[in-house]
């Protein structure tokens, strides 16, 4: 009977100590997959963001380098050296604008994200072409030397749009960074707790199967021993034959 007890007790210990161990695998799965998760929203929000403001950034200095343009046109500078200046920033310009295209379409290629407000990405998206066709036709209009034309479009309202639309893209953006930081905090916090509660419990089972080993092996092996030492401590008789 007690052999029984015995290897009953081995066998609850062991799984008491598998389902432990399965619980702290499975909690230990799900935080990482959780932070996992959370890094690769991070880091696509900041590739976002890197794109989009390089694709803003860059057709703000295109309208810098037109506006060069545009100020020795009123200059009337005419001679062969002015105008091979300003067919390179036009060449410039247009290379740059360009370039901010790629920016914008790396943007709008990227993995699409979980909270955002989609209105916004498609003021985002508005604002962008706005600039960007009054840029383009800056560029046409003045390599066609028509500085009339160029001057009715509103390049600096186009501007104006567009900063106020990614100034609100960033205040998302930066809402939503913050987020996924407080869940990878959270979910630290949490893991902590539950290592905490796990390890209690290690402890209150250890206490329990060491209240078990005393009743079921150390003291019913205890009393044998003493039995065994009284036994050798009995003086025995000799009796002789004859």
């Amino acid at each position: 009977m007690k052999n029984i007890k015995v290897i009953t007790g081995v066998i609850a210990t062991l799984g008491i100590f598998s389902a432990l161990l399965l619980v702290t695998g499975i909690l230990f799965y799900s935080a990482v997959s959780s932070d996992r998760l959370n890094f690769q929203n991070a880091s696509a929000l900041s590739y976002q963001q890197q794109e989009l403001g390089g694709s803003f950034q860059t057709l703000i200095e295109t309208r810098v380098t037109i506006n060069r343009v545009a100020i020795r046109m009123l200059k009337n500078q005419r001679d062969p050296a002015s105008l091979d200046a300003m067919n390179t920033l036009l060449t410039n310009a247009g290379a740059s604008l360009n370039e901010a295209e790629k920016h914008f379409n790396n943007y709008v290629n990227s993995e699409a994200i979980a909270g955002k407000d989609p209105a916004l990405d498609a003021q985002a998206e508005a604002s962008f072409k706005q600039m960007y066709d009054v840029l383009q036709q800056s560029i046409h209009y003045l390599k066609a030397d028509n500085y009339a034309a160029y001057g009715n479009l509103d390049a600096q309202k186009a501007q104006d749009d567009m900063e106020q639309v990614y100034d609100q893209w960033l205040s998302q953006n930066a809402q939503l960074i913050k987020l996924a930081s407080d869940q990878n905090q959270s979910s630290f916090t949490q893991m902590q707790w539950t290592l905490g509660i796990i390890l209690l419990i290690v402890l209150i089972v250890l206490a329990f199967i060491w209240l078990g080993l005393q009743r079921v092996l150390l003291r019913p092996l205890q009393r044998i021993m003493a039995h065994i030492q009284t036994i050798a401590d009995f003086p025995y008789r000799t009796t002789g034959l004859g």
